[in-house]
């Protein structure tokens, strides 16, 4: 989690979890690290918990982690505290994700940039093709 750079050895995968850390969302914008802190440290013993803050701001995202001593503590914080409301406002709680490396996410992100730009090709060529034909029918 956090700024650690890619891991030797680990599977790399998006959809890889961390065990012991629980993402949640939805998270007041008037919340602080330490009552996010409190609001799950009911649960079991917390090793760590940070709110992802908006670049060159003091103002957190709505979202972060919480990272527990024991697995089955994240586990049961998902299960008690998902849906539940904090703030005012109803959270979501789930089990963390690796994020993918950035090779992939760009990778990724450029596939979809080229399958737009190929749709795109594919409409205006149809649309070329749809014009000659028309063009060259006969006048009746």
């Amino acid at each position: 989690m956090g700024k650690n750079k890619s891991k030797k050895g680990e599977g790399g995968g998006e959809n890889q979890q961390s065990p012991s850390t629980i993402f949640v969302a939805n998270l007041p914008f008037s919340l602080t690290n330490a009552q996010l802190e409190e609001a799950f440290s009911d649960v079991g013993l917390i090793r760590r918990c940070f709110m992802i803050m908006k670049k060159g701001s003091t103002e957190h995202r709505g979202f972060g982690y919480v990272q527990f001593a024991v697995v089955e503590d994240a586990n049961r914080a998902v299960e008690l505290k998902n849906g539940s409301t904090l703030g005012g406002r109803k959270i979501v709680a789930k089990l963390a994700t690796h994020r993918a490396p950035l090779e992939q996410r760009r990778a990724k992100g450029n596939q979809g940039l080229v399958s737009m730009l190929l749709n795109n090709m594919l409409l205006y060529v149809k649309f070329y093709v749809d014009v000659l034909v028309i063009c060259l029918l006969p006048v009746t």
